[in-house]
């Protein structure tokens, strides 16, 4: 599958310019605020779906604060 990792510095960033604290910012997109902290400090990846509702909040591209990884599926 697909997974993204944040940009983290430019990420923090954005939502700070937004004038929301994490929690808030969160709320506002649907999304646990202990999983958003992880994505925004790179400390976990996410799917695209929540990749996309953050980069729309933003008004920003998805590739502006996003990094494609590929996983490659294990055959058996």
């Amino acid at each position: 599958g697909v997974f993204m990792i944040a940009k983290v510095n430019y990420l923090k960033r954005l939502i700070a310019f937004e004038g929301l604290s994490l929690k808030d910012f969160a709320s506002e997109i649907e999304v646990n605020s202990n999983f958003l902290n992880s994505i925004v400090n790179g400390k976990r990846t996410t799917s695209p779906k929540t990749a996309n509702k953050i980069a729309k909040r933003l008004n920003v591209d998805i590739k502006d604060i996003f990094i494609f990884i590929e996983e490659k599926e294990e055959v058996k």
